[in-house]
């Protein structure tokens, strides 16, 4: 008789010491490539089994002890910390993986046992591609607006917006996504139509990726042809370009003569311009003119008969 009710008894402080533990994760949400961390807690039991309260971690991919009592079966992926007090471990997952998620991990604390699964979903997982893995095309042509984003990996499934000259089509972008191991490879595109005419602008690519927003891309679009009749009006603008400049070099040319023989003049080296412009004085052109007047005006005189 003495011998059942003590198994009565431990079944039911077993039962009670069970349900004293709880293990939550703390990284919310998680990010792949990142450190995840999980806290054990456990709670004081009216039947203490055990006093040490040794510790000890497991699961993960392969099912296997993780850590014990803060030793680490592989310091490089896994390492436990304390909590808020005594009662609090944690443990930390380094550069958390596709194969890190939809595992079961268990905590023992003390004779408290308790297990959580870390089940993927679009909520609480994060998958940020990178620009490696993040395929960009775009073009405009005769007013046709033609953009594919491609992601390789990417979680939850990203909402993308297209912003070309201040107008968002956002809305009007298709996507189409399949599985690429446990995440999404994602690919987004946008066909637009403008006036034929339409060829340069200023765009810009975003998504939304679970709590995160990120930049993919960037462009400036300048396709506009240069037609013959703007090549004739180039032309043309350099030729009375090249006109202009040689008329106000030989206006600036005279008005520098002109100083200078005003100022030669003023200081007696010169009588007039002529000696600057020709190079001898006024008064010799006005002998010369006078000279040749004269000439032409001569008359021989007449002969009387005797």
């Amino acid at each position: 008789m003495i011998f059942p009710l003590k198994c009565v008894i431990f079944q039911l402080a077993y039962l009670h010491a069970r349900g004293c533990a709880n293990l939550v994760l703390l990284s919310k949400p998680v990010t792949f490539g990142g450190k995840v961390q999980l806290a054990c807690t456990a709670y004081e039991t009216e039947i203490p089994l055990d006093t040490q309260y040794s510790r000890s971690w497991s699961g993960g991919p392969d099912n296997k002890l993780l850590c014990k009592d803060g030793i680490s079966a592989d310091v490089s992926k896994y390492k436990e910390v304390l909590g808020e007090d005594y009662s609090q471990y944690i443990l930390e997952i380094e550069s958390f993986s596709e194969s890190d998620v939809d595992c079961e991990y268990k905590c023992v604390f003390g004779v408290d046992t308790t297990r959580t699964t870390l089940k993927l979903n679009e909520k609480d997982y994060e998958y940020i591609p990178g620009k490696d893995t993040t395929v960009v095309t775009s073009s405009l042509q005769n007013g046709h607006l033609n953009v594919n984003i491609f992601f390789v990996k990417v979680w939850p499934t990203p909402v993308c917006e297209v912003i070309f000259e201040r107008i968002n089509f956002g809305k009007r972008m298709e996507m189409s996504k399949r599985k690429n191991g446990k995440l999404y490879s994602a690919n987004i595109s946008l066909k637009h139509v403008f006036r034929s005419d339409f060829c340069s602008g200023d765009m810009l690519i975003s998504c939304k990726i679970g709590t995160k927003t990120i930049e993919v891309h960037r462009k400036q679009f300048n396709t506009c042809p240069v037609n013959v009749k703007n090549r004739n009006r180039n032309v043309i603008s350099e030729k009375a370009l090249t006109t202009l400049i040689i008329a106000v070099s030989m206006f600036v040319v005279m008005v520098c003569i002109i100083l200078l023989a005003v100022l030669l003049k003023q200081k007696g080296y010169i009588t007039s311009m002529f000696e600057v412009l020709f190079g001898y004085p006024s008064s010799a052109f006005i002998g010369i003119s006078t000279l040749k007047k004269s000439y032409i005006r001569y008359v021989p005189p007449q002969q009387h008969p005797v």
